[in-house]
């Protein structure tokens, strides 16, 4: 992980770190939305997602390679010849993985494995509780009560 920062990056850093304002930033966002630090985080026109996704990407292949062989990122998966996907699967023609290592599951590095990160915003995060929420009192009106929220919560996580 490169820590190297320029001058305009450590004013920043230490900005963010300790809440204070940044003065020189712009008032609108590419997208259209009023830009604020905020904002900027979750932003998918801004880049800043793609780039903390790429750093775990990398930090993720970087350990991997530690343990396994043949470790790629973002390797172009296999084109689709008629097989049903699931909603909301990536049918483009140029469609990668993150990660693909051999060697995660066996000792003879026979066994392909791939993975996949993701980066969670704590809007999205917080939606998805909410809907677990939304999703327990309807079972709870239906009179399934046993082994509360959390517990369901933890059954039904995606994360």
């Amino acid at each position: 992980m490169n820590f190297n920062l320029n001058k305009r990056e450590f004013r920043d850093a230490i900005k963010l770190r300790y809440d204070w304002e940044i003065a020189d930033l712009p008032a609108m966002c590419t997208c259209g939305d009023l830009f604020t630090v905020d904002h900027a985080m979750v932003c998918r026109h801004g880049g800043l997602i793609i780039q903390r996704h790429n750093e775990i990407r990398d930090l993720e292949a970087e350990m991997l390679r530690m343990v396994c062989t043949d470790v790629e990122t973002e390797p172009v998966l296999q084109e689709i010849t008629g097989e049903e996907l699931n909603r909301g699967a990536n049918k483009a023609p140029d469609a990668r993985l993150d990660v693909h290592a051999r060697g995660f599951w066996d000792r003879q590095n026979l066994r392909s494995s791939m993975f996949g990160c993701a980066i969670q915003t704590q809007i999205r995060i917080e939606n998805c509780l909410r809907n677990r929420y939304s999703n327990y009192m309807k079972m709870r009106r239906r009179g399934n009560t046993a082994g509360g929220f959390w517990k369901w919560s933890k059954r039904h996580s995606h994360h």
